[in-house]
């Protein structure tokens, strides 16, 4: 009895390491919650883990039923209930990738057409173009060329197509703090105007959230993981 309980706990701990390192190696402090495919990773890491436990369980153990299966050593490769088995397990296994894969493609996807519509707006270019002549404009005014903090000179217009572009960032955040975008993908399209954005505003950004606490606080988050 004790020798199937000491093997029942030891069955369990590949199981239970698999889990503690997908919890601990998952990035809280940033991401709102986990990637589409979180659960399907650790579903195939407990699938592979299940077939070399059945391996090594059927090499060692085989006196043992290994999941109500119990399988002579000698037969191992020939027998009827091993193959099913094996059979089972790697459709599983390429059922969850396959799915992982159309996981993927799909926030690939989204990631692209968020990217397009902003290239592809005149709206969204006609207003970074107006904050930018805005920033060439306020920097021969002010001392600080990194960081604006005067911005009374900025007319309505260019007020209204700041907090335009900032919504937007603050769009893009929100996604991809969510897994619903792909942030390797906009980074390496986004990083600098979004950056300088957030430098040359972020006094403006700090008068916003006097007002309003919560504002553009994902945009912010974004930027000092994305200036690192």
């Amino acid at each position: 009895m004790k020798f199937l309980i000491l093997h029942s706990i030891l069955l369990v701990i590949p199981y239970f390491l698999v889990w503690l390192a997908f919890y601990l190696f998952q990035d809280r402090t940033f991401f709102v919650r986990p990637k589409s495919y979180y659960h399907l990773d650790q579903m195939i890491a407990f699938t592979l883990i299940t077939i070399l436990l059945f391996f090594t369980w059927n090499s060692f153990f085989f006196e043992i039923k290994f999941l109500g299966l119990k399988i002579a050593k000698s037969s191992l490769l020939f027998d009827d209930k091993f193959i099913t088995f094996l059979g089972v397990i790697f459709a599983v296994t390429g059922w969850l990738y396959a799915g992982r894969f159309q996981f993927i493609s799909t926030i690939k996807s989204h990631s692209i057409q968020a990217l397009m519509n902003s290239r592809l707006s005149d709206s969204y270019t006609e207003k970074f173009d107006s904050i930018t002549k805005a920033v060439e404009r306020l920097k021969k005014t002010q001392n600080n060329k990194d960081c604006l903090t005067e911005f009374d000179n900025l007319n309505t217009q260019e007020k209204l197509d700041l907090r335009y572009v900032l919504n937007f960032y603050e769009y893009i955040s929100i996604g991809i703090r969510n897994n619903e975008f792909d942030e390797f993908l906009l980074k390496q399209m986004m990083r600098s105007q979004l950056i300088n954005t957030f430098i040359y505003f972020e006094k403006y950004i700090e008068d916003i959230q006097k007002e309003q606490p919560t504002a553009l606080i994902n945009l912010i988050q974004l930027a000092i993981r994305w200036k690192k």
